[in-house]
């Protein structure tokens, strides 16, 4: 279960000139992303910690569309009802230690699975984004 922050340097993105990837990954169930574990932990607003994984420079893709994949992994239990939830310390955090240019957009915000093999469901229920 993880949110992913699409960040481009344009203000008209497509869906090649991302730049970024920012996974946020409430929950992991034994699975871990792309990339290697950067050995950098990271605690949110919320008290969250979280290990960061990154594919490196232009790691994911290929040809002109290629990006880099940050992960923070959710080291404790699943957050799944945290009201305080605020993904901004997180993405704050990435620009701060991935030098993601302040110029930069959020082309989008996606939520939900990715599911690797088996079956199930997810049942998401008042999910909401606020942008200030």
């Amino acid at each position: 279960m993880a949110f992913d922050i699409w960040i481009t340097p344009s203000n008209t993105p497509t869906t090649t000139n991302n730049s970024y990837e920012l996974m946020i990954w409430l929950d992991h169930g034994g699975q871990y992303p792309a990339g290697s574990d950067t050995h950098n932990s990271f605690t949110d607003d919320s008290g969250n910690s979280y290990e960061i994984y990154s594919t490196g420079t232009g790691g994911m893709g290929s040809g002109n569309d290629t990006w880099t994949c940050l992960s923070y992994v959710n080291q404790g239990p699943g957050i799944y009802a945290d009201p305080a939830f605020n993904i901004s310390s997180i993405i704050s955090g990435a620009v701060s230690r991935f030098d993601i240019p302040t110029t930069d957009y959020i082309a989008s915000i996606e939520f939900g699975n990715e599911v690797l093999n088996g079956s199930g469901m997810t049942e998401i229920s008042n999910w909401a984004i606020t942008i200030k």
